[in-house]
């Protein structure tokens, strides 16, 4: 996902018990108590900036999984059975600062609409948006915020802004890029924000193999 430029270290403490009742669902309770618990057997919490729950099946939790978005410590829930790569994928996502990917479905009549129907987890090529079978990238627009395109090491975006023939690396393949285009559609008259299309080539190969055979 990051062209080998973010990595995780980190370690797995517990099971504890905790005086939380499964008939209710109190997020911030279960952290605390999560905390003490954690601290008690000689944790120090301290040394971690960034906190997943993992507990068993609580059906008065209304999600699979839910986070904070950022923070430091950033502060993840995972529920039960939704023990799997997608959920934790989607939440340290948001635990890095990340939203939803959404849809602009403007139906049959148009590609591109000015009052489009939002489905808020509607893209279906972005672990932050609709689940798969597997764990996809994370979208361009989401990879660059996160610093995994158009930064540093990172392979580059091709800002557009004349029309032309371009040329882009294939989405799933790392090196200098560009592996996206930045497309200028408008700009706010009043703030000056800018608003742009973004273009991948996906391929079905390492996180986007599920490519072959999607479930949307």
């Amino acid at each position: 996902n990051s062209y080998q430029q973010t990595s995780f270290i980190g370690d797995v403490v517990g099971w504890y018990t905790i005086p939380d009742s499964i008939t209710t669902c109190n997020m911030s309770q279960i952290a605390t108590d999560a905390q003490n618990a954690a601290v008690a057997a000689g944790t120090n919490l301290s040394n971690y900036t960034r906190y997943v729950y993992a507990f068993p099946q609580n059906n008065a939790c209304g999600f699979a999984g839910s986070s904070y978005v950022g923070g430091n410590p950033s502060q993840s829930w995972i529920n039960g059975n939704s023990l799997d790569l997608h959920t934790i994928d989607h939440e340290l996502g948001h635990a890095f600062g990340l939203w939803h990917s959404h849809l602009y479905d403007c139906g049959t009549a148009a590609t591109i609409c000015s009052s489009p129907n939002i489905i808020e987890y509607g893209d279906p090529l972005d672990v932050m948006g609709v689940p798969q079978t597997a764990s996809p990238d994370y979208n361009a627009f989401q990879k660059e915020r996160l610093g995994w395109l158009n930064y540093g090491a990172s392979p580059s975006i091709q800002t557009v802004t004349a029309s032309g023939t371009y040329t882009i690396n294939p989405y799933e393949v790392g090196g200098s890029g560009p592996n996206a285009l930045k497309i200028w559609k408008s700009t706010d008259p009043t703030t000056g924000a800018m608003t742009w299309y973004y273009i991948e080539a996906r391929q079905a190969v390492g996180f986007d193999a599920f490519l072959a055979n999607p479930t949307y």
